[in-house]
């Protein structure tokens, strides 16, 4: 009879295991209307106030224009063999 008891305990430890899994797999519960409408209103709000902000302008660091130049001044700037025939 010890034996069987001592078998219970990875049992009992395999249930509750099986129901923690299950509750935390299941999807979350639909939001409220209201909070729903609330946060999409922020959400447009967020969009708007973004919308007419100018982009940011991209400039080149300095070791791209030398390395241009040094590409540039090198021919063809290129390393790949001529496909040219004749």
């Amino acid at each position: 009879m010890p034996v069987l008891l001592w078998l219970t305990i990875p049992l009992a430890a395999l249930v509750i295991g099986i129901v923690w899994a299950y509750v935390l797999s299941r999807p979350p519960r639909p939001a409220a209307m209201e909070e729903s409408m609330e946060s999409f209103s922020r959400f447009r709000r967020a969009l708007a106030t973004h919308q007419g902000a100018a982009p940011r302008k991209r400039t080149p660091s300095p070791d791209a224009e030398t390395l241009a130049d040094k590409a540039n001044s090198a021919g063809t700037g290129s390393r790949r063999p001529s496909t040219r025939s004749g």
